[in-house]
């Protein structure tokens, strides 16, 4: 009979998930096994983390940008239309003038 201080896990990628399987090591003791497979864990954590920090990043990025575009052209459009409307008194002006 095989104790868990004979046993090790071993990874085995089964269509394309990580599963682990035990295999019998003469002389390898639980804590190790444990410590590897927390390591193993702890290495892809640390991925996925990144991956997410990353992914944030660029969408935060992205989202200042088209916020300072929008209000750029907002801005842009406001200062447009009051050229026009000063131009258009501008015209009622010399207009009135003209008739006096």
């Amino acid at each position: 009979m095989l104790s868990l201080q004979q046993t090790k896990l071993a990874p085995v990628d089964h269509q394309s998930r990580r599963c682990y399987i035990m295999i019998y090591i003469p002389g390898s003791s639980l804590s190790k096994v444990l410590a590897a497979a927390a390591e193993e864990v702890a290495v892809e954590a640390v991925v996925v983390i990144i991956a997410v920090v990353v992914v944030v990043v660029v969408v935060v990025v992205v989202v200042v940008v088209v916020v300072v575009v929008v209000v750029v052209v907002v801005i842009e459009k406001e200062e447009e239309e009051e050229e026009e409307e000063e131009e258009e008194e501008e015209e009622e002006e010399e207009k009135e003038e003209e008739e006096e």
